[in-house]
């Protein structure tokens, strides 16, 4: 594989001897000048220590520079001059050559630092391009090089969209990382991603911000399939064209969603080793989340016009065999009580040890919380706001209150109902260990002194725990 570097600066022989229309001091543009006199770390016969590790660990020190950085590293001894040429982690940023002048040097530079470095492998090639990078073909070819020296990880950063559709080979390669974010429009645009993706043979970790999803078939449905994929996040990406995005892939550990406005799209999960998911975002359609055996830690961050009640009720039945569940958000409109399954399906979740329901506004959603409430009889710990408490019997709404070992209540306003459940908490709580009260903010000084008569009668409640250690927040 050739690169055409006809039209940039070439070099002839070694690296110490290239020839170059334009002074060194303009191609190399962004570059750290190497200061008169440096610091070194010195052992005590005055060796540089750093000099005598092995190259694996200098690689690593490398991995943190971007590659002109670490062609500038060469100047400090003869130990560190040939380590740009097999250094296998390779940063290019287009934002260092800010000048017009400086993003048509850019395509000349990684050209020839790709014709020169030894012939290695690569573990990872990051590129990161501003909106003046629209040299299409050699982007190709410097992804082309990389994936014939058996790079490992690809990093792609765009400002603007230097192709409109990714090629196939990328996926069919031996790539295990991918990441391509896109600092463009959320919205209505994002690089089409190939239908190879979806069966990636050997990726493990994919991250796409911005990206199109590949065209679905003709039940307008997307299979993601990738037989060792470990981590998936997909960050407002283009759904339009789709109806389901069905993730199958039985090696799935990790799990983001997050999406900016809401989408008529399905999620269809079937991951039997997900450990950890999180729905942040606006809201899909519905979900179908099935063979969750694995799952640890759910997170649901809803925003953006709320959560219907009745899909956070079939969400919640989706997750009984997680060991902690976090939801944060908002709920949409009210619903009647025949728009929701029965109770009675509701499962046990036995293994649920960790509940926080933080920052969550309407009231629509109470039933699906007061069940989940129910249905958890091994809570440990529990972080929820004095909103979510309602008039009815403690004792059935807390079956783990004597499992309890840690209460944070948020929003308490100092009023007779809340000291009464606090009391109740005291009174059978007998393992509790610790519990916050955090007030809202006192408008005014009379509405403090209420709260601070609040927090003393709290301080002053028997409690079934020995060990129990009262925490009583005012916000002033």
């Amino acid at each position: 594989m050739s690169i055409d570097s006809s039209s940039s600066p070439s070099y002839t022989g070694s690296y110490d001897s290239y020839e170059q229309s334009e002074s060194e001091e303009d191609y190399y543009y962004g570059v750290p000048s190497i200061p008169k006199r440096r610091r070194t770390s010195l052992s005590s016969n005055g060796q540089d220590k750093i000099s005598t590790l092995p190259d694996s660990l200098l690689y690593k020190i490398l991995s943190f520079l971007n590659v002109q950085e670490v062609i500038a590293t060469s100047f400090l001894s003869k130990r560190w001059m040939p380590l740009w040429k097999t250094h296998p982690y390779l940063n290019f940023s287009h934002y260092l050559w800010k000048s017009r002048r400086g993003t048509n040097r850019f395509a000349g530079f990684v050209d020839n630092f790709l014709l020169l470095r030894e012939d290695r492998d690569i573990e990872r090639f990051h590129l990161s391009c501003t909106r003046s990078c629209d040299y299409f073909d050699q982007i190709l070819n410097w992804i082309r090089v990389a994936i014939k020296r058996q790079v490992k990880e690809v990093v792609l950063d765009f400002d603007s969209l230097p192709f409109n559709v990714l090629p196939r080979f990328i996926f069919t390669s031996e790539i295990s990382v991918f990441k391509l974010n896109y600092h463009g429009n959320k919205k209505r645009e994002g690089i089409q991603l190939p239908g190879s993706m979806c069966m990636a043979p050997e990726l493990k970790t994919l991250k796409l911000t911005c990206a199109t999803l590949p065209q679905s078939n003709s039940n307008r449905e997307v299979v993601m399939s990738c037989p060792m994929l470990e981590n998936l996040c997909l960050s407002y990406c283009v759904l339009d064209n789709i109806d389901i995005l069905n993730i199958s892939a039985p090696q799935l550990v990790n799990l983001v969603i997050e999406t900016e406005d809401k989408s008529r799209c399905k999620i269809k999960l079937c991951t039997p080793k997900l450990v950890s998911l999180l729905l942040k975002g606006s809201p899909h359609r519905d979900y179908s989340l099935h063979c969750l055996f694995s799952l640890v830690k759910a997170r649901l961050q809803f925003s953006h016009g709320g959560v219907h009640p009745k899909l956070l009720n079939n969400i919640f039945i989706s997750l009984n065999n997680a060991t902690t569940i976090e939801l944060s958000g908002q709920s949409s409109r009210e619903v009647r009580s025949r728009d929701m399954p029965p109770d009675e399906l509701w499962p046990i979740f036995y293994n649920l040890k960790c509940l926080g329901i933080t920052e969550w506004s309407g009231v629509s959603c109470n039933r699906p919380i007061c069940n989940l409430l129910r249905n958890s009889p091994y809570i440990e710990t529990l972080v929820l706001g004095i909103n979510q408490i309602y008039k009815e019997d403690w004792g059935k709404l807390f079956p783990c209150i004597d499992r309890l070992k840690s209460l944070e209540i948020w929003g308490i306003e100092g009023c007779e109902d809340e000291l009464k459940f606090i009391e109740f908490v005291l009174k059978f709580a007998i393992v509790l260990e610790n519990i916050a009260v955090r007030t809202l903010r006192a408008s005014s000084g009379h509405r403090e002194k209420k709260l601070e008569m609040f927090g003393n009668q709290m301080l002053s409640l028997p409690t079934a725990s020995a060990r129990v250690k009262i925490l009583f927040m005012l916000r002033a």
